[in-house]
């Protein structure tokens, strides 16, 4: 059986659930596995979820609901030529239910080269949208514009449409998703956006502009032959755990930075399992919280 290695961290409430490379020896995407393992490999992350989540029942329309959806998803993987990242897919599709950012399965490094980046564009996100903070150098003049809509579609229309393609708790949530992987073709496809050699952004600008940009589709390995320039920010902002800082001129907003919290019964949990990295993880929080690490 192919097992998958499943590490679960818990961090207050909620899960991650983190599936790392099931065979030593598949180093290439196009691989197709064993649809009994893969069967096998997802009712046992289904209990995982199961016993680990707060709340794995209620998004699926409870208890029956969430078993009727487990199994219809093991007899689609049962029916299907799958590679780990189409395993991977189903899994975070899987889970999109449970509304959760914080749980997901993390693709897994298996030397994939066949997924293209639009070059090179970067977005951040609003309380209400998406702002273009990064763009291939020659666009310079356009950083700061706010994102209308991408090939005609909305931005409403496609955070909404993010809900299916990956976990996402509100919307915000989803234009963050959207921010971070909508520069992949595979993504924008599965958003409805044709991809064959380049996309469209309909941008407005600082100046109230309304501007079409047209941005080639390339491989990973070409992404950085063009520059990208970035939007200035003013703002220094702490990169150590529990560090803040001031950030309005007011003094009257606080950034705390909290980049590792977890309770001790977690850490303890993973030592006594001796799950991979349960020392480094003990050690960092000491060091980041300042405190004396035990003998």
């Amino acid at each position: 059986m192919i097992r998958n290695k499943i590490v679960i961290f818990c961090l207050g409430v909620f899960s991650v659930l983190n599936v790392c490379a099931m065979q030593k020896d598949i180093h290439n995407n196009a691989v197709n596995l064993q649809r009994d393992s893969l069967v096998s490999d997802f009712l046992f992350f289904c209990d995982m979820l199961e016993e680990t989540h707060p709340d794995p029942y209620t998004g699926f329309g409870g208890r029956p609901a969430f078993r009727i959806s487990r199994d219809l998803m093991a007899y689609r993987i049962a029916n299907d030529s799958l590679s780990l990242k189409d395993f991977s897919d189903l899994l975070n599709e899987f889970l999109i239910p449970l509304s959760d950012l914080h749980t997901y399965v993390q693709y897994p490094q298996t030397g994939e080269t066949n997924t293209r980046y639009v070059q090179r564009i970067k977005f951040d996100v609003l309380n209400d949208g998406l702002m273009l903070s990064g763009i291939a150098q020659p666009y310079s003049k356009y950083l700061g514009s706010r994102l209308v809509a991408i090939n005609g579609i909305s931005i409403d229309s496609l955070a909404e449409r993010m809900t299916r393609v990956g976990p996402s708790e509100n919307q915000f949530g989803n234009l963050q998703n959207l921010s971070t992987r909508g520069n992949q073709d595979v993504i924008l496809n599965k958003l409805g956006i044709s991809t064959k050699d380049s996309v469209s952004y309909h941008l407005i600008t600082l100046n109230s502009d309304t501007v079409i940009l047209k941005l080639p589709i390339v491989e990973r390995d070409h992404l950085e032959d063009v520059e990208m320039v970035r939007l200035a920010s003013s703002l220094i902002l702490p990169e150590n755990n529990l560090q803040f800082a001031l950030v309005d001129n007011d003094d009257n907003t606080m950034y705390l930075r909290l980049s590792s919290m977890m309770a001790r019964e977690n850490y303890r949990y993973s030592y006594e399992m001796g799950w991979n990295n349960a020392m480094d993880d003990i050690y960092y929080y000491y060091q980041s919280s300042g405190k004396q690490m035990p003998e």
